[in-house]
């Protein structure tokens, strides 16, 4: 998920990866949704 944020966002700082890997370890399902989500807005 981290790669795909930094895929769809190239200048994410630290504080945003910190919070995406924050959600995929404390809700699995919730980083699971973002995650198809993102990839879908890809453009």
């Amino acid at each position: 998920m981290l790669a795909e944020l930094t895929s769809l966002v190239p200048d994410s700082d630290m504080d945003q990866l910190a919070f995406t890997a924050w959600l995929a370890t404390t809700e699995p399902e919730a980083a699971s949704a973002l995650a198809a989500f993102l990839t879908r807005a890809c453009p």
